[in-house]
């Protein structure tokens, strides 16, 4: 029988560098869902901005 591979451990250098790149992308992905959450709320805002003229215009009919 072989024995397993033990397990390979990473530098401390090597760590830091997986965890900083962790950090920038979950900063990269949050910027990009308040981009995201606030396309949608400008979105919804036009959208209802467009429902009431038009509900005006029909009334004023």
């Amino acid at each position: 029988m072989s024995a397993a591979p033990a397990p390979v451990e990473q530098e401390p250098i090597e760590l830091q560098a997986n965890e900083q790149q962790m950090l920038q992308e979950t900063v990269q992905l949050h910027a990009e869902a308040r981009a995201a959450l606030k396309n949608l709320q400008m979105a919804g805002s036009l959208y209802v901005q467009q429902a009431e003229l038009e509900l005006a215009r029909s009334m004023a009919e």
